[in-house]
């Protein structure tokens, strides 16, 4: 086990105001700066506080809007082979799914450099439509 260590200081002023008043100052001084340094680094450890969870909840996020992709598209290639046409409803849902899925991975970029982008919100249309539905 270490020994407890001690430290002395020992100051001296020669009874002068202005000494003692500059010692202060500069004591004053060196403690603002001081915890203005902790100040910054704490908020620093802040910013990456919960990073991990945010990371995870982006990736969870991301494998749900490529497989909303994935799921549509094999929808519409079931509709392509059996010579059926693509409704509006498919196209919305494709192009919402691929949007979504753009903003998660642009979300995970955020993440992964430190910042904090607003919370998740994929917004996956119905798979499901009226002709599709028939061919599942």
């Amino acid at each position: 086990m270490a020994a407890d260590r001690e430290s002395s200081f020992r100051l001296s002023f020669d009874g002068s105001d202005n000494t003692l008043r500059s010692f202060v100052a500069q004591m004053k001084s060196q403690l603002r700066s001081d915890v203005a340094d902790l100040e910054a680094i704490t908020s620093r450890v802040e910013l990456f506080r919960g990073a991990q969870q945010r990371l995870a909840d982006t990736e969870a996020a991301g494998r749900k809007a490529t497989q909303a992709l994935v799921d549509i598209q094999q929808k519409i290639d079931l509709l392509a082979a059996s010579g059926g046409k693509v409704d509006d409803a498919l196209t919305k849902a494709f192009n919402a799914a691929t949007k979504s899925a753009q903003q998660v991975s642009k979300e995970q970029a955020l993440v992964r450099i430190g910042q904090n982008p607003k919370p998740i919100r994929t917004r996956l249309p119905p798979l499901k439509t009226q002709q599709t539905s028939a061919l599942l």
